[in-house]
């Protein structure tokens, strides 16, 4: 029994050791996406692709329902998880540590992606969707129906904006995909 056992601990120990340093630690889960064994390549490809689809809501004042939900390559947002990848590594001193393989994911730092702005995208983007005005009409209350029963949708607040706050807000933008990402601007 202690033969059989020191052998499957010694087994374990060499998968440990060579474990292939280009994959990411089994179980790994970076935010709502389970990566745990896949390449890092194709791990932060994914987390790109899934941040790509990630629309960001644009509110005006306290409005409930979003002005617009803008993609992220619209207004130039961009994230690089590569970084982000990378640090789920394996590291060799927890290789040496027998069943490390099972509960290394637990011990990783939980980093954010990288992201990229492009001030002029965003400029170009709040020209084309506000105008030079900046002034959002005010929505009067209606009824939809659903399900076969009417429901109020309430009636929103207009009124004007400074773009630069809209860009400000837009720029500041740092989207996760385990929530919504939401930018507020202030109204006058």
């Amino acid at each position: 029994l202690v033969y059989g056992g020191g052998i499957v601990l010694g087994l374990l120990l060499v998968i440990q050791i060579f474990y292939p340093s280009d994959r990411v630690v089994p179980f790994t889960k970076i935010e709502t996406v389970s990566v745990g064994g896949w390449l890092k390549k194709d791990a932060s490809w994914e987390l790109d692709r899934q941040y790509e689809v990630k629309k960001v809501q644009l509110f005006f004042g306290d409005s409930k329902t979003p002005y617009r939900e803008i993609v992220p390559a619209d207004i130039g947002l961009k994230t690089d998880n590569l970084p982000r990848v990378e640090s789920a590594g394996y590291s060799w001193w927890m290789r040496l540590i027998p069943t490390s393989l099972f509960w290394a994911h637990m011990t990783l730092p939980s980093t954010p992606p990288s992201y990229h702005a492009d001030s002029k995208r965003v400029a170009q983007y709040t020209s084309k969707e506000l105008g030079e005005s900046c002034d959002v009409a005010p929505k009067n209350a209606s009824f939809v129906a659903k399900e076969g029963k009417l429901t109020l949708v309430e009636s929103e607040k207009g009124g004007t904006c400074k773009r630069e706050d809209v860009d400000k807000q837009l720029l500041a933008v740092k989207p996760t995909l385990s929530q919504s990402t939401i930018a507020r601007v202030r109204m006058q």
